[in-house]
């Protein structure tokens, strides 16, 4: 069986494109940046996301075993609660299903935004790990999957980690950032690649 894949592509994220506008839709601001999409229509992406991910990872790297830096942040606000604040983002997400000794050097981060707590976390998951991968990518949040050299330790960050600054951070190390669009029942499966053009082309 042939899957039909469609791609877009966006040579400059920040001027109208065939993919999406990611200033308003997504938050990202930066500049100097492309995206490539592939999306599968006719089919969620609860029913293949993980799969379509994994072809995207395996065209843009040729690693064997691949480590998967992933960011997340909670698109609603969270309560001021005490248990907010103990669970944090991951602690949330094990809520959740989400298996903690699945994901590895978890970080997470609280912003107060007056009437309640936007959550985020940073960690390591493993590429092969299909579980971990679909709950993740069947979350309607931010979800970045992130590629970075396999040698780099994340910092530990001391400040508030959202959408912008991860991105900023990513490209600054030349990677690159691929994140589901739309939502999880939507009819077709589309996820995107953004980063430098030179390191996202593979894709085309």
């Amino acid at each position: 069986m042939t899957t039909e894949i469609i791609i877009r592509c966006a040579k400059d994220i920040q001027q109208a494109n065939e993919i999406a506008n990611f200033s308003r839709r997504y938050g990202i601001s930066s500049y100097n940046l492309s995206a490539i999409s592939w999306e599968v229509p006719c089919i969620t992406r609860r029913n293949y996301g993980v799969q379509l991910l994994k072809a995207m990872i395996a065209r843009l790297t040729d690693s064997k075993h691949m480590v998967l830096f992933v960011m997340i942040e909670m698109s609603a606000k969270q309560p001021k609660s005490a248990v907010v604040k103990y669970k944090k983002t991951w602690g949330l997400l094990r809520n959740e299903g989400l298996r903690l000794d699945a994901i590895s050097n978890k970080q997470d981060f609280l912003l107060d935004v007056g009437d309640g707590f936007v959550l985020s976390g940073v960690a390591n998951v493993e590429a092969d790990d299909q579980e971990t991968l679909e709950i993740l990518l069947n979350r309607d949040d931010y979800v970045y999957f992130t590629l970075l050299s396999q040698d780099l330790s994340v910092p530990i960050f001391e400040e508030w980690v959202g959408r912008k600054s991860w991105l900023d951070f990513v490209e600054s190390l030349n990677g690159i950032v691929l994140f589901p669009m739309g939502y999880a029942d939507d009819n077709s499966c589309e996820i995107v690649a953004v980063g430098h053009e030179k390191y996202i082309s593979p894709l085309l």
